[in-house]
């Protein structure tokens, strides 16, 4: 064993401190995560599968289920099972859109995620301004689908950047820890 391999604990402990803004950064994209959930999934959800509109798979649900009554919120349809179609077009689409704001952020929150902790090693300060930005990004892009899949745009370009960013500096950082 080579003294840099002895060497390198320390160093990574070293590295270490001072981590808690990446960590910060790291719940913040979290918390963020469910408040997307919040804001556009469960508010669209609670909107169009309405009691009014379970009352009719109650009888159904009963016979198959042997439930007295059809799933508050229309649990587990997702926006294209078996209670989504009855909805309207309206209602339907406003569904899918919540549906493809939380599934894009749950898509990308390994990569964001890991990518943050290991960039964090050796650049937490821009770390944690990715993590803010990143934040940022996936409101917008909530709030932007939520109003046309167009308007999503701004908000997945601004995402897509912070997610280089990860990608950069975590590969950058991963370069130093194993060669530095």
């Amino acid at each position: 064993m080579s003294d840099k391999q002895v060497a390198a604990p320390s160093s990574l402990a070293a590295r270490l401190e001072s981590y808690e803004a990446v960590l910060l950064g790291v719940l913040m994209m979290i918390a963020t995560y469910f408040l997307t959930m919040a804001i556009f999934t469960l508010r669209t959800r609670v909107g169009v599968f309405r009691r009014t509109h379970m009352r009719q798979f109650d009888e159904i649900h009963q016979k198959e289920v042997k439930q007295s009554k059809a799933p508050s919120f229309g649990y587990p349809d997702c926006g294209s099972g078996w209670y989504s179609k009855s909805l309207s077009y309206a209602d339907w689409y406003k569904m899918n859109c919540a549906q493809r704001c939380q599934l894009n952020f749950l898509e990308q929150l390994p990569i964001v995620l890991v990518g943050a902790l290991v960039a964090g090693i050796e650049y937490r300060t821009w770390t944690f301004v990715i993590c803010v930005v990143y934040s940022v990004a996936r409101l917008m892009y909530g709030f932007g689908y939520m109003h046309s899949p167009k308007g999503r745009v701004p908000g997945a370009i601004l995402q897509d950047i912070a997610v280089l960013g990860f990608l950069g500096l975590g590969f950058s950082s991963a370069y130093k820890l194993a060669f530095d």
